[in-house]
This record gives structure tokens, C-alpha cells and sequence, in this order.
């Protein structure tokens, strides 16, 4: 890993946010960005560590599109107890490890869901159920290198539990 500073270059870009509540219990909300960047004049050193000119490539780690969307519901069940529930998806596009554009250094577009489902007491006590990366996608989230060795490393396959809690 290194740290190099891009003099010339740009980045622009817009973000969204949105959150709907179209029924009682019921919130809806999204999230999107779309990010373009782009080195103007640059003349660093490639993967391999020769000399090499950027001129045009893009940020690392910076992919053109992320985006989001929840559905989260609380209703009651009982006159102290609530059930609560969610869904979050999640997206990106394809992004690049290093500023050359060779396929063994990207990091591939991926999605992953996130689910919960529960118990909440206005006493201050919750009981939930929740699972990660629901679908068991396999994706890698980085990708490092050294010497002549590349490195990725993979996002946690599906993980699921039991959360108790208590609030004071």
C-alpha cells in the first residue's frame, strides 16, 4: 500500500436521499450517488512499481454508483410491546484498486441484504433476529498487492443471530 497525492484531478457527483412514511409503522427509505472522477495529469508508478502516466483514469475505491433502500416497519402488538421488522438492500458499481486498468485489481459491482425481525417493550427490553448478507453473496471488497503477490479480500458470508438488549 502507498499514499499518493493527484495534483490535477476532479470529481463531481450527486447524492440523493429520500424517506417516506406511507403508513402508520411503515418508513421507506433510499439513497443513491453517482460519482465520476477522473485524474487529470498524473505521472506516478504502476502496480509493477515502473514509471507510468494516469492522464484520465479514475479514483481508486470510488465507485460511479452506490445505492440503498430500507424498509423498516414497527407496529404494536400488545399495549407495551412493539414488533419491529426491516429489510436493507445495498448496490455498488464495479471500482478499481489501483489506477491502472487491468481486471485483477477490480473490485466487481455487488449487493448485499440485511434482515431483521423483532420484539421491543417500552420497559426498555428487545429481542431481534437478524441475518447479514442474507443471499450469501460472495464478493471481495479490496484487493492489495505486494511484490508479486495479489491480495483480495472477501466480504463475510451469511451471518445470523440472536440480539437481546436492555436500555437504561
Amino acid at each position: 500500500s502507498r499514499l499518493d497525492n493527484v495534483p490535477d484531478s476532479e470529481a463531481y457527483g450527486v447524492e440523493g436521499e429520500l424517506t417516506i412514511r406511507p403508513a402508520t409503522g411503515l418508513t421507506i427509505a433510499a439513497n443513491a450517488l453517482y460519482l465520476k472522477t477522473q485524474i487529470n495529469d498524473y505521472n506516478g508508478t504502476n502496480a509493477a512499481g515502473r514509471p507510468e502516466n494516469f492522464d484520465g483514469a479514475e479514483f481508486i475505491y470510488s465507485p460511479k454508483f452506490q445505492g440503498s433502500l430500507t424498509l423498516a416497519y414497527d407496529t404494536p402488538v400488545t399495549e407495551t410491546v412493539n414488533l419491529t421488522g426491516a429489510i436493507s438492500a445495498r448496490y455498488q458499481s464495479k471500482s478499481n484498486t489501483i489506477f491502472e486498468d487491468i481486471d485483477l485489481y477490480k473490485v466487481d459491482a455487488y449487493g448485499s441484504v440485511n434482515a431483521s425481525l423483532g420484539l421491543k417493550d417500552e420497559s426498555g427490553w428487545s429481542v431481534s433476529l437478524w441475518a447479514k448478507n442474507l443471499f450469501d453473496k460472495y464478493y471481495w471488497s479490496a484487493v492489495a498487492s505486494n511484490a508479486n503477490v495479489v491480495v483480495r479480500f472477501a466480504n463475510q458470508p451469511r451471518t445470523y443471530g440472536l440480539t437481546v438488549g436492555y436500555e437504561f
